[in-house]
């Protein structure tokens, strides 16, 4: 014996298991399964051995994975890591229109009334949220959209007043863009920012010449003077153009209202800088159109500030629209209206950037011509 142990020391060290072959130890054992090895009967009835409790523990562990996805949905707050008050950060990005929101490869991004109105409610509803600020990069678009945004946030801001309501203004937030700002409190702008443009105007696109063309004939039945106001196949008749006239004055008016009463000064003051005229971020600061200059980051500050959170204190912001994962990406492009994306998609591979852009600037306006909406839309745009 005293020979082999020898012969195997001069072999030098030894993997475990050619020990064990080779009668140099017993077996193997991890420090765990020998300390239990040593226990009497009644410690071992008592507590099970390290490679059943290794086996059960494993099993849970199974039972709680998550997927990728579920883990970036997990809140800093549930399981101890929470930043600090939460901020509530909205941002409204592109045409306003009625529905959801969306972008594709022609028309770029689109504020869906609805989407937006969904976000507010549910700001509204997480008691968490100490201050809520929206972001506004947008040119306008559907007076009814706009309308309907405008009155989402008016609620937030009503329902609690020690939750602050601040609007950051990037470099467009014109027209129904600056409806949807003026339901908050606090607006801030940057001093190149182009806002303004309170004003209301509509149509709709004549194609009774293209039917023609093509051979196409139109023919309808309705009740009343104006049921086909909106009907593309003819134009306005004279009653027809005062009911789209006394439609959109009304429109201006409560437009002009609502600032007038957001601002605190009088609709006679309002109507002199309304009118479609387009004012810069330090012009409207001049003509008390915001309350100060600076980005996004000044506006956190402010509605720090109003809400009473100290300075110093890091916050935790909470953004909407929410990041997407892989799959709620491509869920979306498989569903409904894929076909006209796909054409969307090959229609801009051949075209150059400037072409884009001016089929982007046509397209968009055309559109909500077409539903014939009226239209709280920046009457000019500006390629970037």
């Amino acid at each position: 014996m005293q020979d082999r142990c020898q012969h195997l020391h001069r072999k030098g060290v030894h993997a475990r298991a050619q020990g064990s072959r080779r009668s140099a130890v017993a077996g193997c054992l991890r420090p765990a399964r020998a300390r239990y090895r040593r226990r009497t009967p009644q410690e071992r009835r008592r507590r099970p051995p390290p490679h059943r409790r290794r086996a059960v523990s494993a099993r849970a562990r199974v039972e709680h994975q998550i997927d990728g996805d579920e883990y970036t949905r997990i809140s800093l707050g549930s399981v101890g890591l929470n930043r600090g008050p939460r901020v509530a950060v909205i941002y409204i990005v592109g045409a306003i229109v009625s529905g959801k929101s969306g972008f594709d490869p022609v028309n770029g991004a689109v504020a869906g009334s609805e989407t937006i109105a969904e976000y507010i409610r549910q700001v509204r509803h997480d008691s968490a949220v100490r201050a809520i600020v929206v972001r506004i990069d947008s040119p306008g678009g559907s007076a009814n959209a706009s309308d309907a945004i405008w009155r989402e946030l008016t609620v937030a801001r009503t329902e609690r007043t020690d939750r602050p309501l601040v609007v950051s203004m990037s470099d467009l937030a014109a027209s129904g863009g600056y409806l949807a700002a003026v339901a908050a409190p606090t607006i801030v702008a940057q001093p190149a920012t182009y806002t303004g443009s309170i004003g209301i105007f509509g149509g709709k696109i004549v194609m009774g010449g293209v039917y023609q063309k093509l051979g196409a004939r139109i023919e309808s039945t309705s009740v009343g003077k104006n049921a086909e106001m909106d009907s593309p196949s003819h134009n306005f008749s004279p009653s027809e153009l005062k009911k789209l006239q006394e439609e959109l004055q009304s429109f201006y008016d409560q437009f002009v209202e609502r600032v007038a009463d957001a601002r605190k000064t009088t609709p006679e003051k309002i109507d002199m800088l309304a009118r479609g005229r387009v004012w810069t971020g330090q012009q409207a600061l001049e003509n008390g159109l915001v309350d100060a200059l600076g980005g996004i980051d000044r506006a956190v500050v402010l509605a720090k500030e109003r809400a009473r959170i100290p300075a110093e204190s890091d916050v935790e912001l909470m953004l909407f629209p929410p990041r997407k994962s892989f799959y709620e990406l491509i869920a979306e492009q498989l569903s409904g209206g894929g076909e006209a994306r796909m054409a969307d998609a090959w229609l801009s591979s051949r075209l150059t950037r400037d072409e884009l852009q001016i089929l982007r600037l046509m397209r968009g306006p055309l559109a909500m011509f077409r539903r014939g909406e009226p239209l709280a839309l920046l009457p000019f745009s500006f390629v970037r």
